[in-house]
């Protein structure tokens, strides 16, 4: 099976060269292949490849083929996401939406920027797909009328073109461009446009149907209605003498028995509508109802009632009809979404349930493990656990007295050298000394944790006090913002209440009157 697969990827990989020069050649190959033992990779190329034929043909794209990008995309975002496939996949994934629903643009174009930006990340050396990118930019930004920027996009995808010498895409690119200066209101560029089209001795129907939508535009656009109906005549007929899919020859009719309707002759006006009907008469469109309509009105000016009763009333059961089946979708829709928001909201309770259950798992896991360990330690040491943790609270409460006692016994230690001072001012003098040499180690001390490269990563707001703060001073806002009390603190700095209520006041006023410290760095410190 493997092996299969292998050799249709290599065959797919050599049809794919078709792409530009005959693409429909490439649609009818890839019709030829079985689906059903397709490798999900073989799958994926085989709906990326379809979307691009069927761009390159100018064939419409339909909600299938939607889902069939999508899935494409989604192996390729999971497997291929360095090549240049990943990207293709984004671009036509986007080229599909906004060829099949001109209101999702927004994202479509979110799409395609994507795989923009993923064809100057990963380096793909693909003229084609970059042309393919400013294209659809282009498209979108016109059908925003953010026409400057969509001159740009269509000209860099013009030089990308006109790089591979793909003549038919010039060509394509160039009609767009016509009707962009259209657009605008660039009526002698968009006529010199025109003077500029060339194309080779056969040019595809395709092409012959796009080069006279685009003088039909501009001769419409210019008030020349006459020649703006010889080309829409000359379209209809290439369509028709050619097969050519995916043509609204009922819009075209329409537009037909319009312009006969106000310039005559009537017999013309009534066959014209009369092929705009017939073309709808098996499909059911928003636009249907509106030729049923129109056709009624001139037939009852024309004095033909019972006739314009008969299609005034179609046209209203074709719009009902239509009116009930959109709304029934879009009924469909919302419950969907519906449906999906609350799937949705069960699956992320669901994932927070089972993670709390990991969680506590691990906890429970590592508590284990823990007890485990210690047991041996406590059996090879002889050591019960009350006597650890006697030892520990032993500790504790040491460290404890050490600290509110010291302070205490440093400034008595010091009032007394000061009254011995009278009898014997030589041990006074050596008391203080000590007193003043254990007092300068502290603060080394401090200002040592200060300095430690730890401290100020954990702290980076200190940078800013050190010009203006002591060492037991910032050690003493880190611990404030800390959540520590007066009491925690003066117990873990040893020193007396007191000095740390007084110090906070310090603290606070020099951090406010400093001008060097930013006012949000300031709101961020001040307690």
């Amino acid at each position: 099976m493997k092996k299969e697969n292998d050799k249709l990827f290599s065959q797919m990989q050599s049809w794919e060269k078709l792409l530009i020069i005959d693409s429909d050649a490439l649609l009818d190959s890839l019709k030829t292949i079985d689906k059903t033992l397709m490798s999900d990779e073989n799958e994926a190329y085989y709906y990326l490849l379809t979307g691009m034929a069927k761009e390159r043909s100018g064939s419409t794209f339909r909600d299938k083929d939607e889902e069939n990008m999508e899935k494409s995309l989604e192996w390729y975002r999971t497997h291929d996401r360095e090549g240049e496939n990943y990207c293709k996949a984004l671009l036509y994934k986007g080229i599909v939406i906004t060829s099949s629903n001109s209101k999702r643009d927004t994202i479509a174009y979110e799409y395609i920027l994507k795989a923009d930006s993923v064809y100057q990340e990963k380096h793909v050396n693909d003229k084609y797909t970059l042309a393919k990118c400013y294209e659809y930019k282009s498209r979108i930004l016109k059908a925003q009328n953010a026409y400057p920027l969509a001159e740009i996009y269509l000209g860099k995808a013009l030089k990308a073109t006109a790089d591979l010498n793909d003549s038919i895409g010039i060509l394509r690119l160039k009609t767009r461009l016509f009707r962009l200066y259209l657009s605008m209101g660039k009526l002698s560029k968009a006529f010199q446009n025109i003077a500029d089209f060339q194309f080779e001795q056969n040019p595809s129907p395709l092409i012959q149907y796009e080069l006279n939508y685009a003088f039909y535009i501009f001769y419409s656009s210019a008030r020349d209605t006459e020649m703006a109906v010889t080309y829409l005549k000359r379209m209809i007929e290439i369509a028709r003498k050619n097969d050519l899919k995916d043509i609204d020859y009922a819009n075209l009719n329409y537009r037909l028995a319009i312009y006969y309707e106000l310039h005559g002759p009537k017999d013309s006006t009534n066959t014209f509508y009369l092929k705009a009907l017939d073309e709808t008469k098996d499909s059911l469109t928003s636009q249907g109802p509106a030729y049923f309509s129109k056709y009624a009105t001139f037939l009852e000016k024309n004095g033909q009632y019972e006739l314009a009763y008969k299609y005034q009333k179609e046209g209203y059961d074709r719009l009902r009809t239509y009116s009930n089946r959109n709304t029934h979708q879009k009924l469909l829709e919302i419950d969907n979404k519906s449906e999906l928001i609350k799937l949705t909201s069960k699956l992320e309770k669901a994932e927070k349930y089972y993670m709390y259950l990991i969680s506590l798992t691990v906890i429970l896991f590592l508590a284990l493990i823990y007890l485990l360990l210690r047991n041996r330690f406590l059996k090879g040491s002889n050591i019960s656990a009350g006597e650890i943790e006697n030892k520990d609270w032993l500790i504790c409460e040491i460290n404890r007295v050490n600290s509110s006692a010291m302070p205490r016994f440093i400034e008595e230690v010091f009032d007394e050298s000061e009254k011995c001072r009278r009898h014997n001012p030589d041990f006074a003098d050596k008391i203080q000394k000590s007193v003043k040499t254990a007092r300068d180690e502290m603060k080394l001390q401090y200002s040592q944790i200060v300095e430690d490269p730890r401290f100020v990563a954990a702290f980076p707001y200190v940078n800013y006090l050190k010009p203006i703060c002591s060492p037991i001073d910032i050690l003493m806002l880190v611990l404030i913002k800390s959540g520590l009390t007066s009491k925690e603190i003066a117990q873990v700095l040893s020193i007396q209440y007191s000095s740390v209520r007084a110090r906070r006041s310090k603290i606070k006023d020099a951090i406010t009157e400093s001008g060097d410290i930013p006012e949000e760095q300031k709101k961020a410190m001040l307690f």
